[in-house]
């Protein structure tokens, strides 16, 4: 469930990072006006703890800061995901070139 989670969370960042703008931004379903855009040019990922969402205290609050943040920078630092180190790193050597 959690690599599931991780893999959709994965996917919708790369789909709207690149997929929406190229198509139409317009369509977007991300509206990129000036609401949602930071004004300053130093930009941070946001950082979210994904323990509510788990444990079912607060799964409305963390999708609205995973969706959140994708509207302002495209990215999420997820925290306390339950996936474990070697997991993620294996994750990450499929991308590494070789």
């Amino acid at each position: 469930m959690l690599l599931c989670i991780f893999k959709l969370v994965v996917f919708f960042t790369l789909a709207y990072i690149i997929i929406i703008p190229i198509a139409n931004r317009q369509r977007s379903c991300f509206p990129m006006d000036s609401d949602n855009l930071q004004s300053s040019t130093t930009t941070t990922v946001k950082l979210v703890d994904f323990a509510p969402f788990l444990d079912g205290s607060d799964r409305q609050g963390v999708s609205n800061a995973i969706l959140d943040s994708f509207k302002t920078t495209g990215f999420v630092y997820l925290v306390n995901h339950g996936l474990p180190q070697s997991r993620i790193d294996s994750m990450f050597s499929w991308v590494r070139p070789r």
